[in-house]
């Protein structure tokens, strides 16, 4: 599954976030979380694996996209079931989740156990981008 979280749709239909000009970061998250639709925030999540802030982000008819991102895990032996983007103001109770995936776009489910090495995450280069608000 590949998702905009449902108030992050709201969040960019009332203008509350700016995909070009804010600050957003991806994460990876183990098997210790588990997909809610009513998380909001990255206080609700479990499981942080990694973070690292996202660059080159662009908007083409509401497909919004960014540079592919390299993640340096917590730690090795950690396996990666889920990859998360996230708004990155720096306070982890009010910043907002933005779009989830526990899949790649070909479906096939996301499963990749940590080395310690950083991990290379490629977007989507379709027409939809990473998601399209």
């Amino acid at each position: 599954m590949q998702n905009l979280w449902p108030s992050a749709r709201t969040a960019f239909a009332l203008a509350q976030l700016d995909w070009v000009g804010g600050d957003f970061a991806a994460i990876i998250l183990t098997d210790d979380y588990t997909f809610d639709v009513g998380h909001t925030v990255v206080d609700d999540l479990d499981g942080i694996a990694g973070t690292a802030a996202l660059t080159g982000k662009t908007v083409t008819d509401g497909a919004c996209d960014a540079a592919d991102v390299t993640i340096t895990p917590t730690g090795p032996g950690l396996l990666v079931t889920h990859f998360v983007i996230a708004q990155d103001e720096g306070n982890t109770a009010t910043d907002k989740l933005i779009w989830y995936a526990n899949t790649y776009i070909d479906t096939t489910p996301i499963s990749r156990l940590t080395d310690g090495n950083g991990m290379v995450w490629s977007f989507d280069n379709g027409a939809d981008r990473i998601f399209r608000i």
